[in-house]
């Protein structure tokens, strides 16, 4: 179970490290862009629910052990 929590972080930091690529021109695009509007809502997609499985995975671990 430790693994795959470890390869979900990985993938969370993945989708973040893109984002954060995004940062400097992000306001501006994504008024003006809907291809990146569309990117930049799925990876923040990606990442939350890589969160959201992580949580369920630690306390499945945690109680059902």
């Amino acid at each position: 179970m430790q693994h795959k929590i470890e390869a979900k972080i990985k993938r969370v930091q993945y989708y973040v490290s893109l984002l954060q690529t995004y940062q400097e021109e992000c306001q501006e695009r994504f008024k003006n862009d809907p291809m990146f509007e569309g990117a930049v809502l799925h990876y923040l997609y990606l990442a939350s629910d890589g969160c959201i499985a992580i949580a369920e995975m630690m306390l499945e671990h945690r109680y059902l052990g």
